[in-house]
């Protein structure tokens, strides 16, 4: 999923994606990626673990994860 932060959180573009190097298939949300023809990179400073599973992704609204992504993108300023 990509998407955009709205306020309260300013507006940050995100990503949510499974990490296929990580064998527990762990839910992350990033705020700093680039797009190529290959695929996605991400800044792994600008990324956070947002649930373990599927089934959790789809119980958040999107106020959390907004949330959460506003939190990625505070983690990668820092």
């Amino acid at each position: 999923m990509q998407g955009k932060t709205h306020e309260p959180y300013s507006e940050h573009n995100f990503i949510v994606y499974v990490n296929p190097n990580d064998n527990r298939n762990k839910i992350h949300i990033n705020t700093y990626f680039v797009e190529y023809e290959e695929g996605i990179q991400c800044c792994h400073f600008y990324d956070r673990g947002l649930c373990d599973t599927i089934d959790e992704y789809r119980k958040l609204n999107m106020y959390e994860i907004e949330s959460q992504a506003y939190g990625s993108w505070m983690d990668g300023a820092r």
